[in-house]
């Protein structure tokens, strides 16, 4: 069988919702949300001509896709757009072939001079992105700080046996909860609130702050508001920070789930200056309350820099190990010095992370 490439445009919508439904049995309504927020409502593809993907057909029809999710970078100074790989798939009667691996070879070719970015790789596909040339993204080492709500949920969910114990789980989430009561330290002067959009005040604080990392990700109202409010699909809180009516920090934290337990995790924090005491601490207390009123049994918060992990130590969280996250780039040598130089910050929103399954 002969497979052709094809470049995906807004008339593949329906045909590849389809194949996708199929492919990852999971509803069509699904996947043409996803096209809609990751190209027709992505302010990256508005402002970049970048290709959304390409689809490998087989006699008028589609066997296999690879997406592009573009977002926007700050590297050097400059705003680019970053490529992203999301959901490389092609039905098993063609992967032995080329096809497969030409989907990739398409995308490499329109990110060469450009950054990409791959956050969700399978354990099947890891090695070939490595054989690539792609790198892991810098991080803030093997360890995530959090802060316990549903203290016996969580005893429960680190030694099962204690389930078996009447009154164990119990008491041991409640010296869990002392030894956390007894660390925290979140005063702060500023005042967070829940916000339901991101409004000029965010286009202000990206301005005073962009040039404090080397590369990282661009910050503005467009790319926050598409993040937190375009997606329904994997709803996202968004917290600001205020010194009277000035924005001096944000956090977004979006609802998953490991080992049974009901989590929030963090998935953006920002702040001016960087990596502010005040705010973080600000930002922390009120991502507790919302953790706690969400019904979560843990508030997560993963390392985005080991300055950051410092930071977290500093204001009494409990630290342990983070699974291990396999977010990849290739880039070329300019953007990869900048990425490599010490002074990035990449968080749990790199690549499709947040916005694809």
């Amino acid at each position: 069988m002969t497979a052709t490439l094809a470049e995906v445009v807004a008339g593949d919508y329906e045909a590849l919702a389809a194949f996708m439904a199929t492919a990852w049995s999971s509803p069509r309504a699904f996947w043409e949300s996803r096209f809609r927020v990751w190209w027709d409502d992505n302010p990256a593809f508005a402002g970049f001509a970048l290709p959304r993907g390409w689809s490998l057909k087989d006699r008028g029809s589609i066997v296999g896709f690879l997406g592009n999710v573009p977002s926007l970078f700050w590297a050097n100074e400059r705003t680019l757009a970053a490529v992203n790989t999301s959901s490389w798939i092609v039905e098993p009667a063609h992967r032995s072939g080329l096809g497969s691996l030409a989907l990739l070879s398409r995308q490499l070719e329109a990110a060469k001079d450009a950054v990409l970015f791959n956050a969700t790789p399978t354990d099947a596909v890891l090695p070939i992105f490595l054989r690539m040339g792609c790198r892991p993204l810098p991080w803030g080492g093997q360890r995530e700080s959090f802060i316990v709500i549903d203290a016996a949920a969580c005893a429960r969910a680190k030694v099962p046996l204690l389930a078996r114990v009447p009154g164990a789980a119990q008491a041991a989430g409640l010296a869990l909860f002392a030894r956390q009561a007894s660390r925290l330290s979140l005063l702060s002067p500023l005042a967070v609130r829940r916000l339901e959009e991101a409004g000029p005040r965010f286009d202000e604080l990206w301005e005073r702050t962009r040039g404090a990392y080397a590369a990282t990700n661009v910050r503005s109202a467009a790319a926050i508001g598409w993040h937190c409010f375009r997606d329904p699909e994997f709803p996202k809180v968004l917290l600001g920070c205020f010194d009277g009516k000035r924005l001096c920090g944000y956090m977004i934290l979006r609802p998953k789930s490991r080992r049974g337990l009901s989590v929030l995790e963090c998935c953006d924090l920002w702040t001016d200056p960087p990596l502010s005491r005040d705010a973080t601490a600000a930002l922390v207390f009120a991502a507790r309350q919302a953790a706690d009123e969400g019904n979560h049994d843990l508030l997560m918060l993963p390392h985005f820099t080991g300055a950051l992990a410092g930071l977290y130590a500093e204001l009494g969280l409990i630290q342990g190990q983070a699974p291990p996250r396999k977010y990849l780039y290739k880039a070329p040598a300019a953007l990869s010095e900048a990425i490599e130089s010490g002074r990035g910050y990449f968080c749990a929103l790199q690549g499709d992370a947040g916005s694809a399954p």
